[in-house]
């Protein structure tokens, strides 16, 4: 099963999850880890973000806005942002460098 990394921390569809905080570290591994193995699937819907975390993690992060919805048991990681941010407003990846963050794993239980 391919993991799938979101730039929220959001539920996608009905069920119950288990969302877990980990370092910038885990999920780097863990993001390498898949992309060069199970697979990786993107659903990071801005240009900014991606390439923030592109340039992060080491490895291409692609644009998708297509709507995602997690199956059972499929690892999510969840970049998140902390700052509210003024309305309106285009983040540009030096933004996202001076922001708080943090990424989170998140699994479908059922």
């Amino acid at each position: 099963m391919k993991l799938a990394l979101l730039n929220s921390l959001v539920i996608t569809n009905a069920g119950c999850y288990k969302a877990k905080e980990i370092s910038t570290m885990e999920a780097k591994c863990l993001i390498r880890s898949y992309a060069r193995t199970n697979g990786l699937e993107s659903y990071i819907g801005h240009t900014s973000t991606a390439s923030f975390l592109s340039q992060l993690i080491g490895i291409p992060v692609e644009v998708n806005r297509q709507r995602f919805k997690q199956r059972t048991h499929q690892p999510v990681i969840c970049f998140k942002l902390y700052d509210r941010l003024p309305e309106n407003k285009c983040l540009h990846v030096q933004d996202l460098k001076t922001s708080a963050y943090a990424f989170f794993l998140l699994q479908k239980i059922e």
